[in-house]
């Protein structure tokens, strides 16, 4: 996973397209999570190309109670921004590659 993490994150930091990408440092990459202010246009667009990607936060919690969003900043980047892409092992160089470029091409 930290071998296709860095994979990711030389081909997403060289792209037109300027996303927040993860930290490398000390990171198992559990989930390899981006931040694109176009996040659900980049979602719906590789879904329909067969990439599965999602928003891996769901409705936070302080929406269901109530609460001021303006209070969650940092949540609401995370759930309106956030993406996660896919990184489990066995994804070959070629794969990452055309993650990458569906993703940079959204």
């Amino acid at each position: 996973r930290i071998e296709i993490a860095r994979k990711y994150t030389e081909i997403l930091s060289n792209s037109k397209e300027k996303f927040i990408l993860p930290s490398n440092d000390e990171n198992i990459f559990f989930r390899y999570i981006i931040e694109s202010p176009e996040a659900e246009k980049i979602c719906e667009n590789a879904k329909l190309k067969g990439v599965c990607v999602e928003k891996p936060i769901f409705r936070p919690l302080h929406m269901y109670t109530g609460l001021n969003s303006d209070d969650f900043p940092n949540t609401m980047r995370a759930y309106e921004k956030a993406i996660s892409i896919p990184i489990y092992p066995l994804l070959t160089d070629k794969q990452v590659e055309e993650v990458a470029g569906i993703l940079v091409n959204s």
